[in-house]
């Protein structure tokens, strides 16, 4: 089971071009706040699903995190974005992610 999360991960996180030529940070940037909040949502509530079934600790952390960036505004998100205007914003959010709490790795 854990071989397939983390398979799933590697492909999504492949799938995604770093340097995207047609959903780019710059493009998110420009959707209205609620639009934003909502692909917040989506993105990092995925991601700490899947980090669930790998390590609960850092599901956790990423709950909390989120919490804190939801209450004030998204500052880490919305700075790693605008830094970064050329990349696919689920990178970035990715990238933000793994900041704050570590990779996802799967323990052996």
């Amino acid at each position: 089971m854990i071989r397939i999360l983390v398979f799933a991960m590697a492909v999504f996180a492949w799938a995604l071009p770093a340097s995207a030529d047609t959903f780019t940070s710059e493009k998110f940037l420009t959707w209205s706040r609620e639009s934003q909040t909502s692909y917040f949502r989506s993105s990092v509530g995925m991601a700490g699903i899947i980090v669930a079934q790998l390590d609960s600790d850092k599901a956790k952390c990423i709950t909390g995190w989120y919490a804190d960036q939801d209450r004030t505004g998204h500052p880490a998100l919305f700075a790693a974005l605008r830094n970064y205007p050329d990349f696919h914003p689920q990178v970035m959010i990715l990238w933000a992610i793994q900041k704050e709490c570590g990779k996802f790795l799967a323990s052996r």
